[in-house]
């Protein structure tokens, strides 16, 4: 039988599925690592959780720099050593009115976060 996880990292924690995960597994015991690119919603998520008992450390990370979050994730995982990660993090685009895609740069920018944002994860 698997303990419960005591640590676990959510991209993309600022809103959304990610904030309902938070929510959701914010409890005394549990350290959460909630990462995301908009500090303020993120410092709110924050304080919800810690308001349920969770040890909280936020980071206003964007999926896409590979550095950066590797940074952050090894910072975290010395100090709370890592049970789960939920890569969340993703970007959405739809069909214009007129029925054209996104153009290319628009989808590789989907790219960028959706795949390549959860490989850096």
């Amino acid at each position: 039988m698997s303990k419960a996880p005591q640590s676990i990292v959510i991209t993309g924690a600022s809103s959304g599925i990610g904030r309902a995960l938070a929510l959701e597994l914010a409890a005394p015991g549990v350290s959460l690592g909630l990462l995301g690119r908009q500090e303020a919603k993120l410092t709110e998520v924050a304080a919800l959780c810690q308001a349920k008992g969770a040890v909280v450390q936020v980071g206003c990370v964007d999926v896409t720099d590979a550095t950066g979050l590797a940074l952050w994730f090894k910072g975290f995982d010395e100090v709370y050593p890592i049970d789960w990660v939920l890569a969340n993090a993703g970007v959405t685009a739809s069909i214009g009115p007129d029925g054209n895609l996104e153009k290319l740069a628009e989808a590789n920018s989907l790219l960028a976060a959706n795949l390549n944002g959860v490989l850096n994860t």
